[in-house]
């Protein structure tokens, strides 16, 4: 669970890195995290990177590298645990989970995300990722690394667990908001993909696509392929809240853009769980 010591330990060494005329500024938001320490509901806001907007109204920062880290929802995951069957999920608030077909670069875009070397296992081999594999985040939620999908090369028994896992994960799991898939920019929407959009549909909940190794394909071509990508989305979007976007592990492309998806999808499901909470509360 979230805890204000530890999120503190991490958010106060960014505040005091920043350039020279930025230290003025980063010492008063120092102070006065300091002050919230005993209200977790205010601290959450400032550190969890949900509500950006209402922390960039207390203070303006001249090093924009300040607040890009605070707000990073990813920043100083840690790992939490590692599952094999269902019965041994554990109990979280909520849960985002990432996907892709075996060598789409999945792990490699976890790491880059949580500027973690080595937090997801990064093999030359597709398929190393065998387990539901689970990382706590600053804000006290989860970010799920499931099983690569389409790796043949493995027992037959083996790859038929997987998928049942899987499977039963993806549509079962009260806890999981959104799905972020990864496909790799040379090769999207392959039907293995198309498979798993069709399944994870049924679920309505959102789904956000990276293209990833951004970096094999020029500029112009990156903006074909994203253009194909969101044409051939149009008729899952009629089913579901379904998004893409470019990225890159070498260059760091298109960070930000995951992370403000995924807070959202975290602010959505709080303000819902609040308003549950309210409605049980009132009776109504």
């Amino acid at each position: 669970m979230w805890q204000p010591e530890q999120t503190i330990a991490a958010c106060l060494p960014l505040l005091k890195s920043g350039a020279a005329e930025a230290k003025p500024q980063a010492a008063k938001i120092a102070n006065r995290v300091k002050r919230f320490m005993k209200s977790a509901p205010e601290f959450f806001i400032l550190c969890s990177g949900s509500k950006p907007r209402i922390f960039q109204t207390w203070y303006s920062i001249p090093n924009s590298q300040i607040f890009t880290a605070m707000n990073n929802l990813f920043q100083n995951a840690q790992f939490f645990t590692t599952v094999n069957h269902l019965k041994d999920l554990p109990d979280t608030p909520a849960e985002i989970a990432f996907v892709g077909r075996s060598n789409a670069g999945k792990s490699s875009a976890i790491n880059t995300l949580c500027s973690h070397v080595r937090l997801a296992y990064v093999s030359k081999t597709p398929g190393r990722t065998q387990h539901i594999n689970f990382f706590e985040l600053a804000n006290g939620n989860f970010m799920v690394d499931l099983p690569g999908y389409g790796y043949a090369q493995v027992p037959e028994a083996v790859r038929a667990h997987w998928v049942k896992l899987l499977g039963d994960y993806l549509q079962t799991r009260k806890q999981l908001i959104g799905l972020v898939l990864i496909m790799d920019v040379r090769h999207p929407m392959k039907p293995l993909d198309i498979q798993m959009l069709d399944f994870f549909a049924l679920t309505g909940r959102p789904v956000h696509i990276l293209l990833s190794k951004a970096d094999k394909l020029s500029k112009n071509e990156q903006i074909k392929t994203l253009a194909a990508v969101q044409k051939a989305l149009k008729p899952f979007a009629e089913r579901q809240s379904v998004s893409v976007q470019l990225f890159s592990s070498l260059k760091k492309q298109g960070t930000d853009e995951v992370n403000e998806v995924v807070a959202g999808w975290f602010e959505t499901f709080q303000a819902a769980d609040a308003g549950r909470e309210e409605h049980d509360a009132t009776g109504a």
